[in-house]
């Protein structure tokens, strides 16, 4: 799998690893199993691309499959966004994984409260193993 997906508003066919994004640039990084993160701009313009991205799951200690999606690299969304978080988490609970958001910024925060999907993204991550990333930690 690749570990970096690149999509862009111009040509969504067209996925490559870039190290700089542009407003209409969207990115799911697969940090490792079980941990990934959204970044860049994730619009109407571009979220289609990564409607069927495949979810990186792990299984923890329990033998549970398991996939934290971290927000905080985002810089920009609108309801698109969110109507893709809805769509990995249903995707997720049909698989039987137990799919959490973490680190979602304040101001999509604000947008799930206006759209009564806060709790999707307030819902606690509960792995109890949580990953960290090389060299950091939440």
């Amino acid at each position: 799998m690749n570990p970096c997906i690149n999509a862009t508003r111009r040509n969504p066919k067209n996925l490559q690893r870039v190290d700089t994004l542009s407003d209409t640039d969207l990115k799911f990084n697969v940090l490792q199993d079980g941990l990934a993160s959204l970044e860049g701009s994730a619009t109407f313009a571009t979220v289609k691309s990564l409607e069927h991205v495949e979810l990186p799951f792990r299984l923890n200690a329990e033998g549970q499959a398991v996939l934290e999606i971290r927000l905080d690299r985002l810089e920009k969304w609108d309801s698109a966004c969110l109507a893709l978080l809805v769509e990995w988490k249903a995707r997720a609970t049909r698989r039987r994984i137990n799919l959490c958001y973490s680190k979602v910024p304040e101001q999509l925060r604000a947008l799930a409260r206006l759209s009564n999907l806060e709790s999707l993204l307030l819902e606690p991550c509960p792995i109890p193993d949580q990953i960290e990333e090389e060299g950091t930690s939440s």
